[in-house]
């Protein structure tokens, strides 16, 4: 929240899950660990109205709407679809590897792949109106949980490879997604250097 506060409204949700799952698999008896839990998201929500009213001026009619024209986007430009999936290429690469083993996911995984769910659906279905409209808050939300579940993966599977529950070629593979993810984002990089616009 300290470093971008919009990035709360992919964490919160998330959270929100975690706590309603532990709520019903304990039957409540953890009542008073998640309150102290919420408590600690108001807080931060707290923080982000804060940061929302001192940095911007109020008299610019700023605001938040419900918007389609992301889901526009991806039906004039199909090729949206197709790098949003290579944009968790690893991460998948890593979730299929981890099933066909049997190996058990993560909670700290689950947790990721929920994160960026929420990252992408405040980017796809909500924007900022007013003076910041073309500001993409939402949108570098949406690159936060690609990068939080890319780390989170490469933990999960060398984490598995460490403790012998896949094998060398396994890790090989999925090793070798990333360093073509990597390459992607450097191509990417130099593009940007050679005065081609960014993509939100």
């Amino acid at each position: 929240n300290y470093a971008k506060p919009n990035f709360l409204l992919g964490f919160a949700p998330m959270v929100l899950c975690f706590l309603i799952c532990d709520f019903i698999k304990t039957r409540g008896k953890t009542v008073k660990q998640q309150l102290l839990m919420g408590v600690a998201v108001l807080a931060s929500f707290i923080v982000l109205f804060y940061q929302s009213q001192a940095l911007y001026d109020t008299s610019e009619k700023n605001g938040i709407a419900v918007s389609l024209d992301r889901i526009n986007e991806i039906y004039e430009f199909p090729q949206t679809g197709l790098r949003i999936i290579m944009g968790f290429a690893f991460a998948i690469c890593v979730f299929i590897t981890m099933k066909r083993k049997k190996i058990e996911i993560p909670k700290y995984l689950t947790a990721g792949w929920i994160f960026a769910f929420f990252c992408y659906f405040f980017r796809t279905y909500f924007k900022e109106t007013g003076a910041r409209e073309n500001h993409g808050n939402f949108s570098w939300q949406m690159y936060m949980g690609g990068f939080v579940v890319a780390i989170l993966s490469f933990a999960a599977i060398y984490k598995a490879y460490h403790e012998e529950k896949v094998t060398l070629k396994n890790f090989c593979v999925c090793m070798c997604v990333y360093f073509l993810q990597i390459m992607s984002g450097l191509f990417y990089f130099y593009k940007l250097i050679m005065g081609e616009s960014y993509l939100v």
